[in-house]
């Protein structure tokens, strides 16, 4: 069977262009102009994830998880590589300033 191959960073640069041109009637959209309910929506999906019973239950919360925390990262700037280099630094035992990264 030959599945095509679908990258988290794809699933980023689509939310980006979405973050770009908020079309109207999307969900993504309604999620760009409602930041409450974006981040209701993570702390709902984050439930499920810890809740889920199977690992096809877990495969799907946490897909939902990643969209709607993609959503509040594109929103706010935030890219993969951010995320990939903020890894990096930790395993690197790099030491930062907690205050300043809580901001």
């Amino acid at each position: 069977m030959n599945k095509t191959q679908f990258k988290l960073q794809d699933l980023y640069d689509k939310i980006v262009l979405r973050v770009k041109e908020a079309p109207e009637g999307t969900y993504t959209k309604k999620l760009l102009d409602n930041e409450s309910l974006l981040k209701r929506k993570i702390v709902e999906e984050a439930a499920e994830v810890i809740t889920s019973t199977s690992k096809e239950n877990l495969v799907w919360e946490c897909s939902d998880l990643l969209y709607f925390v993609f959503v509040l990262m594109a929103k706010s700037g935030v890219t993969i590589l951010d995320v990939e280099e903020e890894n990096r630094r930790r395993d690197a035992g790099e030491a930062i300033d907690e205050t300043k990264a809580k901001k």
